[in-house]
């Protein structure tokens, strides 16, 4: 009889299963084609699945929570109970560091098989600031209708094609709830089915209070959960050395159960002397306060001078850029600085993505490294990203040689003039980049927004990289 009701719930599945129709296509070639293409797809989503996330210290725990406030194949009664909401939705909350994103992507990795289409949106936050909200939501809903090119749903036909797909998504870091008005509105609750699932990572509770079915809410590590993580970083072991035993549990006391800094802190320490581990708890203790930014601060200042420069422009610039372009940006020394930051836990390429990824918390870190050059004049930094200090900057010729890279939103700007004069005084200046947050890189220039001189634009491509 056990055997028999598998039989029966997988014919069922099976017969629910939206499938295509050879009379719809022209030629066999076409089938063909089509049915060859959505294998690719499946099997790409079952590689995404194979994803180890096991290894995650405590992460078990988590993900059956995760499961279970899902509910995922739950009962019909249970099913009447949500339909009035459709899609279901899962806030996953917590500070910072605290392992939102790792418990969201493990929970992707191991349920997307369940599902016939799947979504993760990393950094939310970080993408609209970069591109905008809408460019934001239209690159979603093209990948999630599997077409090319930031795409909006406006014809029935293209929303028909989403209508009962049964549907995973991870929206990742969504800071304010008109994203997950713009992410969550009509379109999911009219036309995905409602056995599907979404999945909201943030810190703000508040974020949640009007879409979330149900909150998670990711308490810090206990004790003997952070000195494995920790040890898993500082020795490669489940446990800590025995001549290093107190100073790992005075290194894992400090943090505090937050995870990103028992591996920042435990990647730093790796190899090193217990005459250097004594020092390290010596500087964290004499911080006038328990922030973990003095713990992440540790790994920074032992970078040398090109590891600082290729940390400071990921976490000013190319948080959430291609890794191939980067590296074609900064120069190919940065594939192994970038291998080194890796190693010390301060950025990450996503498992499903080719991006390099920084936490918010090291991004911040790094911000305010730079404004510390000089906290009154930007002209005097070696970073320039805020609108309004690039057109200071610009307009009053107050540059000077420290201005390496300047990348500036035309968006939030009206017009921008770019002198000789307020070049000549920026040597160094070896990246410079002018975009529309709208997705349109020559924008800009078509408007008029950016006037410059035949002579600058040949001093422009002197640079290391223009855009």
């Amino acid at each position: 009889m056990n055997k028999l009701s598998k039989w029966r719930a997988a014919l069922t599945e099976a017969a629910s299963l939206i499938g295509c129709h050879s009379i719809n296509f022209m030629s066999e070639a076409k089938l063909t084609d089509e049915l060859v293409e959505d294998i690719l797809l499946k099997l790409n989503r079952l590689s995404q699945s194979a994803f180890n996330y096991k290894d995650l210290v405590g992460i078990e725990s988590h993900i059956e929570n995760v499961e279970s406030k899902l509910q995922i194949g739950s009962s019909k009664e249970s099913q009447l109970q949500i339909e009035s909401s459709k899609v279901r939705t899962l806030g996953i909350w917590g500070m910072g560091g605290i392992g939102k994103t790792t418990i969201a992507e493990a929970a992707f990795a191991k349920l997307s098989s369940q599902f016939e289409n799947c979504y993760f949106v990393p950094n939310i936050k970080e993408q609209v600031e970069k591109f905008g909200l809408t460019y934001v939501r239209d690159k979603y809903l093209s990948d999630l209708l599997e077409q090319p090119g930031p795409h909006i749903v406006r014809h029935n036909f293209e929303t028909q094609r989403l209508s009962g797909k049964n549907a995973l998504v991870v929206l990742d870091d969504v800071d304010k709830s008109i994203q997950l008005e713009k992410f969550m509105g009509p379109l999911f609750n009219e036309y995905l089915d409602s056995g599907s699932r979404v999945l909201v990572t943030t810190r703000d509770r508040q974020v949640l209070e009007k879409v979330a079915n149900a909150i998670y809410e990711v308490r810090k590590m206990g004790f003997h959960e952070s000195l494995r993580l920790f040890s898993l970083h500082a020795f490669k072991e489940n446990n800590p050395v025995e001549d290093f035993r107190e100073l790992s549990k005075s290194m894992v006391d400090y943090c505090d159960g937050n995870p990103l800094a028992l591996k920042v802190l435990g990647s730093f320490l790796y190899r090193r002397s217990k005459a250097e581990w004594k020092s390290a708890l010596k500087n964290l203790n004499e911080a006038p306060h328990k922030d973990i930014q003095e713990v992440l601060k540790l790994s920074y200042d032992r970078l040398d001078q090109k590891g600082q420069e290729v940390f400071l422009d990921i976490a000013c610039f190319f948080t959430g850029e291609d890794k191939t372009s980067i590296v074609k940006i900064l120069g190919d020394s940065a594939i192994m600085i970038m291998r080194i930051l890796t190693d010390l836990s301060l950025i990450f390429v996503l498992k499903y993505y080719s991006t390099v990824w920084m936490h918010d918390l090291l991004k911040q870190m790094g911000l305010e490294i730079v404004r510390e050059q000089s906290p009154n004049e930007p002209g005097k930094r070696s970073r320039l990203w805020r609108p309004e200090e690039i057109c200071h900057v610009l307009k009053n010729n107050t540059g000077t040689e420290a201005v390496e890279c300047i990348i500036l939103d035309m968006s939030k700007i009206e017009q921008l003039l770019v002198t000789a004069s307020a070049l000549a005084k920026m040597p160094n200046l070896r990246i410079l980049k002018f975009y529309d947050s709208g997705g349109y890189p020559n924008y800009p220039f078509k408007n008029n927004k950016v006037l410059i001189s035949g002579y600058l634009k040949s001093v422009f491509y002197k640079l290391r990289y223009f855009k």
